[in-house]
Parts: C-alpha cells; sequence; structure tokens
C-alpha cells in the first residue's frame, strides 16, 4: 500500500476476524494487518483426517436462516460443496431410552399446544403441567432471567428436565440454572414479553422449527478458512503474534505484540472476551471490566472410529442429546458417519462424535484422553447397543472456548458497546459479544469491518 495509507488491524483470526478482514481487504482504502496469536487461522473450525473421512472438531454446520455464512460461501466459490445431511433426526437418551425430539419445539419449549400434548418425552401429568402456559398471569417483565427459572415456572419440572435441558446442553454452554434467557433465547424471550402465554406467542414460528435449514461444507469446514484467507488482495495475516496491549495515541491506536508496535487508525477485537479484556485495559478500565464479567468453559470433542455396521442406530436418527440428569459424561453423540456423506472412512468403518464438558470445572474434562475415551465409549455402547470397541480416537480439547450466555449477559454488551463507542474505528466482535454460531461470527466482524471503514473516512474528512 502506498506510504500514509490508513491502517486497520484485526485481532484475532477466528472466523470474526477473518470475516472482518475480508470486508476490509475488499474495500481496498487500507492496508489490513490480522494478528493471530495461536500458529493457525480459523479459530474454533478445525477438520480431521479419521481414515479418510473429514470430521469436523468444531462446527460441522450452520443455520441458513441467518444468511450471513451462505452468503460468504457463495461469494468464496463454495456454493457448490454445500451439502445437507443424509439424515437429521435427532433423538433424547432419557430412562434409558432413545426419544424421538418433539416437533413444534423452539429451543426446547413447545410453540402450540399440539406440539407439548404430541410429545413422546413427556408423561400425561407432564404435558397437563405444561399448559399453565396458557393461563400463567401477563407477560414476563422486568430483569433478565435463567432458563431453568423462567421454563419451570411457565411448563413444568418435566419440560425443562427432559426437553429443554438437552436441547441447551448441545446448543449453549452453560447450565439452564445459568443462561440468561434474553441472551441463550432471545426467540423465547421475545414471545414471552410480548404475550401472556410463551405458546400463543411462538405459534407463528411453529413451521420454522420444524425446518430450521442447516448445511455442512464438503470436504470440511477448514476449506472455508483456506478460500477465505486465500481471498485476501491487501492483507498480512501473522500467526504467533499475541497481542499485549492496545493504546489511543493522537486519534489513532497503538497495537503491541511481543515483537513490535503497530499504529492503526482503526482496530477490530475479535477475541474471547477474557482475551480482549487484557488487551483493552491499558485503553479503557470499564470496558475491560464488562469483558471481564462475560464467562467462558472448556469442551471435549471425541470422535470414535469403529468398525463397519457395528454402532446400530435408529431410523432417520443422526444423533441424541443427553439430560443432565442422566448424570453421564455425554452432552450429546452423532452417528457422524451415518449424519454426512463426506465423513464416510475408506475403509468403511463408522464415525461417531461426542461432546462432553457442560460449564466450567465439568468432571469429564478432568480426565485424561484416555479416561475420557473409555467412559464416553461405555455411554455410546450403553445408548447403542454395540458390543464393539472403538479401533482408533481423536480427541480435541477446547479450552475457554465457549461463552456461558449468563443471566444478565447483554447488560454487559451493552456497556461494552458504549464504552467502545468512545473510541472512534475501535470494534470488538465475536461469539462472546453477539452469538456464537457461525453466521452469527461472520454478521458480526463484517458489521465491525463497515463501522471500521466508516469511522477511518469521517477522520479523514
Amino acid at each position: 500500500m502506498p506510504e500514509g495509507t490508513p491502517r486497520a488491524v484485526v485481532i484475532g483470526a477466528g472466523i470474526t476476524g477473518l470475516a472482518a478482514a475480508r470486508v476490509l481487504d475488499r474495500d481496498g482504502a487500507l492496508d489490513v494487518v490480522v494478528l493471530e496469536a495461536t500458529d493457525r487461522p480459523g479459530g474454533k473450525i478445525r477438520t480431521l483426517d479419521v481414515d479418510g473421512a473429514a470430521v469436523e472438531a468444531g462446527p460441522d454446520w450452520f443455520l441458513t436462516t441467518n444468511p450471513a455464512a451462505l452468503d460468504l460461501c457463495r461469494d468464496l466459490g463454495l456454493a457448490d460443496d454445500l451439502v445437507r445431511p443424509v439424515t437429521a433426526g435427532a433423538r433424547i437418551w432419557s430412562g434409558g431410552r432413545l426419544v424421538p425430539f418433539p416437533t413444534g419445539f423452539v429451543r426446547g419449549v413447545p410453540a402450540s399446544p399440539r406440539a407439548l400434548l404430541r410429545c413422546r418425552g413427556l408423561s400425561p401429568a407432564g404435558r397437563l403441567r405444561g399448559l399453565a402456559d396458557l393461563f400463567l398471569p401477563g407477560p414476563l417483565s422486568g430483569p433478565d432471567v435463567s432458563v431453568e427459572k423462567f421454563v419451570r415456572r411457565r411448563f413444568g419440572a418435566q419440560v425443562l428436565e427432559r426437553i429443554a435441558d438437552p436441547m441447551f446442553g448441545a446448543s449453549r454452554s452453560g447450565r439452564t440454572s445459568e443462561l440468561g434467557l434474553a441472551a441463550a433465547a432471545p426467540e423465547i424471550n421475545a414471545a414471552a414479553r410480548s404475550s401472556r402465554s410463551v405458546m400463543r406467542g411462538l405459534m407463528g414460528m411453529q413451521g420454522q422449527s420444524r425446518t430450521h435449514p442447516f448445511v455442512g461444507l464438503s470436504g470440511g469446514m477448514e476449506r472455508l478458512v483456506d478460500r477465505l484467507t486465500n481471498s485476501f488482495e491487501r492483507t498480512t495475516l501473522r500467526c504467533n503474534a499475541p497481542v499485549r496491549a492496545i493504546r489511543a495515541l493522537d486519534g489513532r491506536y497503538e497495537v503491541t505484540t511481543d515483537g513490535e508496535t503497530l499504529h492503526a487508525d482503526a482496530v477490530i477485537v475479535a477475541l474471547p472476551a477474557y482475551a480482549a479484556q487484557e488487551v483493552l485495559k491499558p485503553l479503557d478500565g470499564s470496558m475491560a471490566d464488562a469483558l471481564s464479567r462475560i464467562r467462558y468453559s472448556s469442551s471435549a470433542v471425541v470422535s470414535f472410529l469403529y468398525p463397519g455396521g457395528s454402532v446400530p442406530a435408529p431410523q432417520g436418527a443422526s444423533g441424541w442429546l443427553v439430560p443432565s440428569s442422566e448424570n453421564g459424561l455425554l452432552i450429546a453423540c452423532a452417528w457422524y458417519s451415518r449424519k454426512w456423506a463426506h465423513a464416510r472412512p475408506r475403509g468403511g468403518g463408522a464415525v461417531m462424535r461426542g461432546f462432553a464438558g457442560r460449564t466450567e470445572g465439568d468432571p469429564a474434562l478432568s480426565l485424561s484422553d484416555s479416561d475420557l475415551c473409555e467412559r464416553l465409549a461405555a455411554e455410546i455402547a450403553a445408548v447403542t447397543g454395540t458390543t464393539e470397541s472403538p479401533i482408533g480416537t481423536w480427541v480435541t480439547r477446547w479450552d475457554r472456548a465457549l461463552p456461558v450466555y449468563s443471566v444478565g449477559h447483554l447488560d454487559s454488551v451493552k456497556e461494552i458497546e458504549r464504552a467502545s463507542a468512545r473510541f472512534p474505528g475501535l470494534e470488538t466482535a465475536g461469539a462472546g459479544i453477539g452469538g456464537s454460531g457461525l453466521p452469527d461470527c461472520i454478521s458480526q466482524g463484517e458489521a465491525a469491518a463497515r463501522k471500521a471503514i466508516a469511522a477511518v473516512r469521517r477522520g479523514a474528512h
């Protein structure tokens, strides 16, 4: 870039940071530098080779209801490689049996009385108790509440423990007693605050909840990262370059790494909140304090290779969710090579993918790899009836990888936004701020880049 060209620094090369860098790169008016602390871009996107099968150690699909990820794949020439699962029927492991996940539910709560009454995972008394939502007085008001408190009061213990708990366990980090309804279940929160009955408020979403489209990427999600980084024309990506501090100086920013100090006109911080807190502390203590209130938990993803045909599955089932009341280590497990055509091992084996780690301090995460695999394989055998042992295991541990959307989370986000507004050209984005799915992270990164560009242009006039 010509001398004197304004510079944007993106801190973090996960999907949020890479999406931001692409918008900056394509704009063409800025010198763009991406700084990544680890030795690879992509963050939690990682694809393993399991006997020739592409198996994800991170996300294996994304929803297309938010079009950000779909649009990005199309823009990068990957549209023809997007694939739908071969089978996508979820089950719930409850009371020693697999129960079909109910249709007509939104994030684990019924969107209509009919959906509630047809739910096979509930007893007649549990279904009747759920109907109390139609008669309880008034819409939700006041401050944020926990998912557990809200669902238990509105729908009863069975809906909470048998349906909502496993659903949130598979889609959010943290237990339902920790999760705030506003951030962890925005659809339910909106319905609860706009209608005296949650079911009545959700009725318009009933069809959507049954038909949420999701897609994977043939060959693995790492292909998205490769295409993104290869698309850069004006961007420098530096790995093994952890940022230590950001400071303001004469209307610009100083970004300090272990080896240098970069001057920037715009900075996008696309880091986990705990890491963003450290680099932003020298710039603004109030922003760092708000970031420090966003908690994270760790998780483990274990992929097992079994002999072909040795792990039976019900017709149409792709995996199962596990309520915390079952007191196992598994949160969820998938018949992975049954679910995805591109994940079939060349030797004819079967891939199972299990998840462990519900919240901070989960006992599963203190186990050694061998003990964790042994325990999870035993739970898989209990569910599927397989008598075979896995012939290969791949363990991926994600330390402090998943934000916990605690009660009051959105209040912390508002504080972060108010603080960052005092610094033109400084933006924060990522799973801990505005949503953890790939489309949410991509949307945030792109929006942050557009705001940064606008701030630099305003400052130039």
